[in-house]
């Protein structure tokens, strides 16, 4: 009789062992499973990012372009002393011009960068003074708009000039 009760009770132990087995495997699905989703929804929220941010860069330069279109700028009158370059500069288009982009490049070509703050209204000209250094054999003029808070340089609506003379 004592075997068969310790039969019995091995047949019941291996029993809870394979029962115990079924549950790892279960449980080793589950967590395969957790790991896909959550890796998918990490996927999803990367993709979604990167989408959103190539949308909204393109809108960007969209917005950009369409206002450069409507900016055109011109020197009418040049000429330069050993300190001081002279100009008149005309807005020709509908858009306010808000600053100017001056580039100033000296007999061995080497640019000299400068930023005004400018209003210039659609149609009007203005007279401006830039301080320089040495003799210049040309000047690129680039102007910037305002669209709210941005400033919007249209550095394809840039303008120069080689024929500088002295005053």
């Amino acid at each position: 009789m004592m075997r068969m009760f310790s039969l019995k009770r091995f047949l019941r132990e291996k029993s809870k062992v394979k029962n115990k087995r079924g549950v790892h495997i279960w449980v080793s699905w589950i967590l395969l499973l957790v790991f896909a989703l959550v890796l998918s929804v990490m996927m999803y929220n990367w993709m979604y990012g990167f989408s959103e941010k190539s949308v909204k860069e393109l809108e960007t330069r969209t917005y950009k372009a369409e206002s450069c279109d409507d900016i055109a700028i011109s020197i009418t009158g040049i000429c330069q002393n050993s300190q001081t370059l002279y100009m008149n500069i005309t807005n020709n288009q509908n858009i306010i011009i808000k600053q100017v982009i001056f580039r100033l490049y000296d007999v061995y070509d080497t640019p000299e960068t400068k930023r005004k703050n400018i209003t210039l209204r659609p149609g009007r000209g203005e007279s401006i003074e830039v301080l320089k250094q040495g003799h210049l054999s040309r000047v690129e003029l680039i102007p910037i708009t305002q669209k709210g808070d941005e400033f919007i340089i249209c550095p394809d609506r840039m303008v120069s000039d080689e024929d500088i003379g002295f005053c």
